[in-house]
């Protein structure tokens, strides 16, 4: 009687083809040596096999490298999640993200040894999820200034005449925005101006701080201007809680029009968070107006700014509106 013949390792194992995402069954008594499925063909485990993977040894390390730069974020087996993605977008969301912190620490620390900068309320502001900072605008300075001061994150838009200045001014603008997350946005197309909103909703949707000046522009008079309903429009859409900021004293740092910049003190005052029911499309213009007005008067108490109950107009926009 003849002794069963004991099964191959090709039967009892798959062999890994093309990294560590697909495996493929082998068949019985088939041999199988694993690939790296970067164009080196599976040779027979029957022959020199060991000296094959000596000769192959540098290529199978090229391309664990290139699959360690390249893979695939999510696994295919697992379903339902987000669309994979290749992890040198991580790599590259880490150095932003480092690129972040340098840049906020080294504007810092100017802000409060050079400028001697004053920041009261700190611990009103929340630790996580969405929050939108809403605050009176006084400077070209302002976004730079909250970014570097708050204890987290935030995000703002700016017009898009700042980077698209041309020469090393414009790229240096550009560089800088990118660093400190302000987002250009192209305020005289009205498609561009009705996008900036989706990119709040979008910052604010996953889960992060979104920087808003309901004035719409920077008080030339020192003012503050009534308050349009984007803000409340954001606060109602994604009920997350609006921080009201007043800046006071900005608008001593760079004289409009002006390139130069002045050592002055300035302060920053962060109110309490403001909470209002997050109702989706079914707000009504009303509401949105009345969330406003609230925002305002709590911008106004912290600023102590005198209030003027009309609208803002850019120069630029009185100009094409004469």
């Amino acid at each position: 009687m003849e002794a069963a013949q004991a099964p191959s390792t090709g039967a009892l194992a798959g062999t890994w083809v093309g990294g560590a995402s697909q495996h493929v069954e082998g068949e019985r008594g088939t041999p199988h040596v694993p690939t790296l499925g970067c164009g080196i063909i599976k040779p027979d485990a029957t022959k020199h096999s060991t000296n094959f993977l000596r000769h192959r040894l540098p290529q199978y390390r090229f391309c664990a490298l290139w699959r360690r730069i390249f893979r695939r974020g999510h696994s295919p087996r697992i379903h339902g999640g987000p669309p994979p993605q290749p992890a040198i977008y991580r790599h590259l969301r880490r150095v932003h993200v480092l690129l972040y912190k340098s840049t906020q620490k080294a504007v810092t620390g100017i802000l409060r040894t050079v400028f001697r900068a004053r920041v009261t309320g700190l611990e009103n502001f929340p630790a996580t999820g969405p929050v939108i900072v809403a605050s009176n605008h006084l400077s070209f300075l302002d976004s730079i200034i909250i970014s570097a001061m708050m204890p987290r994150r935030v995000a703002f838009l700016a017009k898009a005449e700042y980077v698209n200045t041309p020469g090393p001014r414009g790229k240096m603008m550009k560089a800088f925005f990118e660093a400190v997350d302000i987002i250009p946005v192209n305020r005289s197309d009205r498609s561009e101006s009705l996008k900036a909103l989706d990119i709040a909703l979008e910052k604010l949707q996953e889960g992060k701080v979104f920087g808003i000046y309901p004035e719409g522009t920077r008080s030339r008079d020192g003012y503050l201007y009534r308050g349009k309903i984007g803000v409340a429009w954001l606060a109602h859409m994604t009920g997350a809680p609006v921080v009201p900021v007043g800046l006071i004293g900005t608008d001593r740092l760079q004289k409009p029009g002006s390139n130069m910049i002045y050592p002055r003190r300035f302060t920053i005052r962060v109110g309490k968070p403001l909470y209002f029911e997050k109702t989706g499309e079914k707000m009504t213009g009303k509401q949105r107006r009345v969330t406003t007005d609230t925002i305002m008067d709590e911008i106004a108490q912290l600023s102590g700014q005198a209030r003027k109950h009309e609208y803002n107009v850019s120069p630029s926009a009185a100009r094409d509106a004469g």
